[in-house]
């Protein structure tokens, strides 16, 4: 059994949740060989190889570049209009990654060339199941879906509320949740993880964090919280962002503070802590809702991230807040020692995390990737050939 998925290094999400898949795979189904490619990157001609690195420099500032591009390109006629425009050139490079790898199952979780996958396989005789993973949480662009894709596995309800509005028939999907790093699952002791890490045991841990390149008004957030000096610790996680990371540690603390450059063990920090301040990244708030960690949300991609914290607030396990000065003020409003909401903000976090997304979604594919699998139709496997969305929730 071969499972290939799909991904390209477009900021850190896509590449985090297959990586995520990739694992939980290895771990519960040893006997499927998986293998990950950047399709991008490995496979797509001069000058589309180029575009996931533009990525930092289109969602730079108020990513209104991005988020001209984002809206310009979401609808049935744009994203048609987008896929046909480079199918000439990219056939060939996908043919060539397929044959590569002879999968019998392929997981898309990049939207790009989710239309020219499918359009491909259609014409092979003996051809792979192709599904998709979408990994945004609130909603989805519409080059995300292929009418050629044989499946999708959603991160949410409202995503697959947004595919069926767009016609995607309710047996081709499933909610799994998004996927995340199996560490995220493993229970835990809050107060002896805090010790491992150096933190103080009785006192709340503030987590802000600016993904891996330390994007965002990180250094305004921190020091107007140190200003405001909480009932409460902190750490500041400034990713591969060096410069960053050294104009932090020479501020003059007045709580007590860790900095941090880029961590393998954000898993261990999020168990540790009770608010975490972010970005609407749909991994981070993923992982933190895995460990029942509520989230301030500081900031948001305009267009592909702001349904996600339309996620975060419906669900009660967040608050959005862009500047410093008010940002400081609810946490320390949450962070006395009257204040009930965080613990509330807590047990909803948890209640809407799927830490089990990642088995989840690995237990399914392998199940597609079997050879008794090979004739039945998906929606089968699924649980039904045909299911209102009730039946997938």
């Amino acid at each position: 059994m071969r499972i290939l998925i799909i991904y390209a290094n477009a900021g850190g999400g896509h590449r985090s949740v297959a990586l995520s898949v990739q694992e939980a795979l290895s771990e519960y189904h040893p006997g499927v060989a998986v293998s990950i490619v950047d399709i991008m990157e490995e496979y797509a001609p001069f000058p589309m190889n180029r575009f996931p690195g533009l990525y930092p420099t289109l969602t730079r500032g108020n990513g209104g570049i991005w988020k001209l591009l984002y809206t310009l390109t979401d609808g049935k006629i744009q994203a048609g209009i987008v896929s046909e425009s480079w199918s000439v050139v990219v056939n060939r490079r996908i043919r060539k990654a397929i044959e590569a790898y002879s999968p019998d199952v392929i997981l898309s979780v990049y939207p790009l060339l989710n239309r020219n996958i499918g359009r491909f396989l259609r014409k092979l005789h003996r051809r792979p199941k192709f599904g998709i993973m979408v990994t945004d949480l609130g909603t989805a662009h519409y080059l995300w879906f292929s009418r050629h894709a044989d499946f999708y596995l959603m991160p949410s309800e409202m995503v697959l509320h947004r595919a069926l509005t767009l016609g995607v028939p309710p047996y081709k999907m499933r909610v799994t949740g998004l996927p995340v790093n199996l560490a995220f699952s493993e229970p835990y002791d809050k107060r002896k993880v805090r010790e491992e890490l150096g933190l103080e045991p009785d006192l709340p841990v503030l987590l802000l964090v600016g993904g891996a390149e330390g994007m965002g008004p990180l250094k305004k957030i921190a020091g107007a919280i140190n200003d405001s000096r909480p009932r409460a610790q902190m750490v500041v996680v400034t990713g591969r962002n060096e410069a960053l990371k050294m104009e932090i540690e020479r501020m003059h603390w007045r709580i007590p503070a860790r900095i941090l450059g880029f961590t393998q063990e954000m898993h261990k920090w999020m168990k540790a802590s009770d608010l975490l301040l972010s970005k609407a990244g749909p991994s981070t708030i993923s992982e933190a809702f895995a460990v029942g960690l509520p989230i301030l949300v500081t900031g948001f991609l305009p267009g592909q991230e702001e349904a996600n914290v339309d996620f975060v607030v419906n669900s009660g396990a967040g608050m959005l807040e862009t500047d410093p000065r008010e940002i400081a003020a609810i946490v320390s409003r949450l962070t006395s020692g009257e204040n009930h909401k965080l613990r509330k903000m807590a047990e909803n976090a948890k209640r809407a995390g799927r830490p089990g997304a990642s088995r989840e979604a690995a237990d399914l594919l392998a199940k597609l990737a079997s050879r008794n699998a090979r004739d039945v139709p998906v929606g089968r496997i699924f649980g039904k050939e045909t299911a209102d969305v009730a039946s997938f929730r």
